[in-house]
């Protein structure tokens, strides 16, 4: 799996996987092999394999994969805006006192 262009996985859980429409659209299905008697990998062992080959792959490249500090500032922004509850009432409480 290339990491020269924007990757997204998709990951199917064991019974149903994913819908025949999804796979459809798939550029490429990848699998992780498995040994002795494992028949199958919980969803976030599965995800955190992935992620960790396509992060050292990518460390290891030289692709410009960092974000500059405004972006990360943005996207830190972005998530306390949809994580923290009753943000904006924090946020009147803190500009009020």
């Amino acid at each position: 799996l290339s990491v020269d262009e924007p990757v997204a996985l998709i990951f199917g859980g064991e019974k149903e996987g994913v819908t025949e429409e999804l796979l459809e659209e798939c550029d490429e299905r990848v699998f992780i092999p498995m040994y002795g008697f494992v028949e199958s990998l919980n969803i976030s062992v599965a995800a955190a394999i992935s992620l960790n080959e396509l992060t050292t792959r990518m460390r290891q490249s030289d692709i410009d994969w960092r974000l500059d500090e405004d972006e990360a500032d943005e996207l830190r922004r972005q998530w306390i805006r949809t994580s923290v509850r009753h943000l904006e009432a924090i946020e009147r409480r803190f500009f009020e006192g």
